[in-house]
């Protein structure tokens, strides 16, 4: 899930930076108000989370926090080989790091030579992979995923995506690409699939983000082709996954401080009383909890800060 977002980011992202290329001839401008909207986007919900987290007694690891607070804790948990309750921060971190440098690239770097940007983030990615992640080891390829060199494919096949779509050569030749990097990739997933089963030796771990961002990329386009029909009334245009689309940001920042004190407090509680303690019982109370606080803070807080991106947005002439 998380490298979708991360091929669906990278695609996004570059639409408006192109976008936003169009309209304005000032390349600094362009970026300034880009970094800008994310700010405004990124910044209020997460601190804020982050010194109420604080003031409550949160359960931080120790030097912990100056990477929360400079969007550097996948580093962090990268060292520390740990997974905690607030490690989910660790795909935001790579997420911010890529808006300091890609904007640079999209804007003062000409359609041409942008293939070129895209190929060379896959290889950087593919190497980064093999050599932290160290080839074939499952255990430490999972750590290899908290680096953000090896997410750079994610962001680049977002970005080709965007790119060509923009196109009318693009648009033809999009589709043949897709289905023959999925076609690609197959194997491999067959592969890891049959692993467990068979008790085969892991292989071809430095490929995992690779593949998954070609299998996102076939999902963002199977979407994006659907204009019309049931499946975009009832599912895509879905009132309820608009709105879960527009809180999704907070979704992402409480669930796992929820989840902590669910686990630590409610459920040791529920036990005591004579309750049922069982993980699937209190799973639906779980969701209706974050859910909540995410809406609450997006209708309290976060819509009206993201008013102001209106000041950094650029019109039609």
């Amino acid at each position: 899930a998380v490298i979708v977002f991360f091929v669906l980011s990278g695609f996004l992202i570059s639409t408006i930076l192109l976008n936003d290329k169009e309209k304005c001839s000032n390349g600094l401008l362009v970026v300034r108000n880009f970094l800008v909207r994310r700010m405004l986007r990124i910044f209020p919900a997460y601190f804020l989370l982050l010194f109420i987290l604080m003031i409550i007694g949160y359960p931080f690891l120790e030097g912990e926090l100056p990477y929360q607070f400079t969007f550097t804790s996948n580093y962090f948990f990268y060292n520390k080989t740990v997974v905690t309750h607030t490690s989910h921060t660790w795909s935001l971190a790579i997420e911010e790091q890529f808006y300091l440098v890609w904007p640079w690239l999209i804007i003062f770097i000409s359609s041409f030579y942008q293939p070129f940007i895209f190929l060379g983030c896959t290889v950087i990615s593919l190497f980064s992979s093999w050599y932290f992640g160290c080839a074939d080891d499952y255990s430490c390829g999972l750590l290899m995923n908290f680096l953000t060199t090896t997410n750079l494919v994610a962001f680049a096949v977002g970005g080709m995506y965007a790119n060509m779509i923009r196109s009318e050569k693009g648009r033809k030749n999009i589709t043949m690409i897709v289905r023959f990097s999925f076609l690609a990739v197959t194997p491999l997933f067959l592969y890891w699939a049959l692993t467990p089963l068979f008790s085969l030796e892991h292989r071809f771990e430095f490929l995992r983000v690779t593949a998954y961002s070609v299998l996102a990329l076939c999902i963002i386009h199977v979407i994006m082709g659907i204009e019309k029909g049931a499946i975009k009334t009832r599912v895509i245009d879905n009132s309820f996954i608009g709105l879960t689309g527009r809180i999704s940001y907070g979704i992402y920042l409480f669930h796992l401080p929820v989840q902590f004190y669910f686990t630590q407090y409610l459920i040791i509680w529920a036990s005591q009383k004579g309750l049922s303690n069982s993980l699937y019982l209190w799973f639906f109370p779980f969701c209706l909890t974050v859910f909540g606080l995410a809406y609450l803070s997006y209708q309290l807080f976060e819509r009206r800060v993201l008013k102001l991106k209106r000041h950094f947005s650029f019109t039609e002439s």
